[in-house]
């Protein structure tokens, strides 16, 4: 309804460039460093697990608040979305989960800590 509007177009590209930069950057480790591992801080609604290739190859931890993965676990099969059996959702409050929190839940979720991986926090700016 308001997809033409400058502030929600704008703020459209910056999500889809910064997707893009960092499914680059784990495509790239992929392929030249053989990591098989990433986690994705603040998942939120991203959907790079069930569109993109990688993710069958790629082991992804998509970590999020509690609700926020409850909620979103729901929506692909609402939608007929298969979610491919490399993604584990990881749920964590990390304002009540302490400092180890953020490795430690998602190595209970399976993630291998001896393994090299991609850290993406989709939201975040790529470095």
């Amino acid at each position: 309804m308001f997809g033409s509007h400058p502030i929600l177009a704008g703020a459209r590209t910056a999500a889809v460039t910064r997707s893009r930069c960092a499914e680059e950057r784990l495509a790239e480790a992929v392929a030249r460093r053989g990591i098989h591992q990433c986690v994705v801080l603040g998942a939120g609604l991203d959907s790079f697990a069930c569109r993109s290739e990688l993710a069958h190859s790629t082991r992804v931890f998509e970590v999020d608040h509690p609700h926020i993965q409850e909620w979103k676990q729901a929506r692909p099969a609402v939608a007929g979305i298969t979610v491919p059996p490399t993604v584990s959702f990881v749920p964590l409050n990390l304002e009540q989960g302490g400092a180890r929190a953020p490795t430690a839940a998602p190595a209970a979720a399976g993630f291998d800590p001896a393994r090299p991986a991609v850290s993406a926090g989709w939201a975040s700016p790529c470095t």
